[in-house]
């Protein structure tokens, strides 16, 4: 009797056992089959990544008047397969678009650009390694006041996340006179055109936290560099340096000391080199060492001087190399404006010795004497130092006695 209880309970263990294998297996086999239905769900529904496609932007000018035009290039690529590609861009409100180029963006033959919005959509798909360049051309308002504007946009496509593209632009003020030869660029300058010898401009991407620097290779430009960090992003910013013939017409006074070049230095709209748009601003020029012989000037009395608040102010400036032609040197200044390259020291001539007669004459460099004279006034001189002289009477009375004496001694002779 005890034998076959011990039997049942034995095949109700089994059973038992059997049981939770069979729903473990259940329990694993819903949990597979859950996974996979989450992977399907996510290759299906979820958007590709938004690293298949990429989006860049041209801007054809960095600087623009109130009134002007630009244009804007926008390359779209992508290296997976997508559908209807878009482009949705975002200007300053009042600036007008006028296309370009859609790339065939269009529906049932008609153009689906929609001047309201900004918007490009191209109904066909992508293929893998394809692209798409839209292009259209930008008019600012007359009204528009100057500052540094951005032009925003997005690139998306069905089931694929949007690819942002930035630019920027900057609207200066149309000034009656833009100053020398300028090879275009934008930006004005206050200076008269009849006081510039040359004008270089340079172009760079400005951005918060990258290094900026503007290298000029002009063969009379004495700006080797201006460089700064900027605090914010303002995208294509241009810099004019213009070497001047005198001093700048727009200052009252010329600099202190022995003047070398007197220059301007602009750097974007008016108002951009504040300190709450740049810092650690740095201008490196060079010095002729042939000027330096020739006016007897010491190369480390070199000083950049900037004319702010109608006054001259010297800038920290150091000696940082040499070559063969030029000493090259770096100055430190809180903003753009006119400068001044000079010596503290005066100008001061070699004494000149000039041969006369035998007599030496010393000319100095304070002095206006020529080294020649006439033989008139020579002889004036000579008659005058006669007439001065106190012994001169004396001598000829002296002669006189002794010629009377000699004649008397002849006769008592004979």
């Amino acid at each position: 009797m005890s034998d076959k209880h011990e039997k049942t309970k034995g095949l109700v263990f089994m059973k038992t056992i059997e049981t939770l294998k069979v729903k473990n297996r259940l329990k694993i086999s819903n949990f597979i089959s859950g996974f996979i239905l989450i992977l399907f769900f996510a290759v299906t529904i979820l958007p590709v990544s938004a690293s298949g496609i990429e989006a860049s932007r041209e801007i054809s000018a960095g600087t623009v008047y109130a009134g002007g035009t630009f244009t804007v290039t926008v390359h779209i690529q992508t290296d997976q397969y997508i559908e209807a590609p878009t482009l949705d861009e975002n200007l300053p409100a009042g600036w007008d678009v006028t296309t370009i180029e859609n790339a065939g963006a269009t529906f049932q033959n008609s153009e689906t650009f929609k001047k309201s919005t900004l918007e490009w959509i191209w109904v066909e798909s992508l293929q893998a390694g394809g692209g798409k360049t839209v292009v259209y051309r930008v008019t600012v308002p007359s009204a528009s006041e100057p500052g540094n504007f951005t032009i925003s946009g997005n690139v998306s496509a069905y089931s694929v996340s949007a690819v942002p593209i930035t630019g920027y632009i900057t609207v200066t003020e149309k000034t009656s006179s833009s100053g020398g030869s300028s090879g275009g660029g934008g930006g004005g300058s206050p200076e008269s055109s009849r006081n510039v010898e040359l004008k270089e401009i340079s172009n760079e991407q400005v951005f918060k936290g990258i290094h900026t620097c503007y290298t000029f290779k002009g063969e009379t430009n004495e700006i080797v560099a201006v460089e700064f960090d900027p605090k914010k992003n303002f995208g294509r910013i241009t810099t004019i340096v213009e070497m001047l013939k005198n001093t700048s017409s727009i200052v009252k006074e010329p600099a202190p000391g022995t003047v070398y070049r007197n220059l301007n230095i602009w750097i974007g709209p008016s108002g951009f080199s504040s300190p709450e748009n740049l810092e650690n601003a740095r201008i490196s020029f060079r010095v002729h060492r042939a000027w330096l012989s020739e006016n007897g000037i010491d190369e480390n009395t070199m000083t950049l001087y900037r004319h702010n608040e109608n006054m001259w102010n010297a800038l920290p400036t150091a000696l940082t190399g040499e070559d063969e032609d030029f000493f090259y040197f770096t100055a430190e200044t809180p903003g753009f404006s006119p400068f001044a390259i000079a010596s503290p020291e005066k100008n001061t001539q070699a004494i000149e010795i000039t041969q006369v007669g035998n007599e030496d004459i010393t000319v100095m460099s304070t002095g206006e004497i020529s080294g020649e004279e006439s033989d008139e006034d020579l002889a004036q001189d000579n008659e005058k130092e006669g007439k001065d002289a106190p012994g001169a009477g004396v001598s000829f009375a002296t002669a006189g006695i002794l010629a009377s004496y000699a004649a008397l001694k002849k006769r008592n002779v004979k």
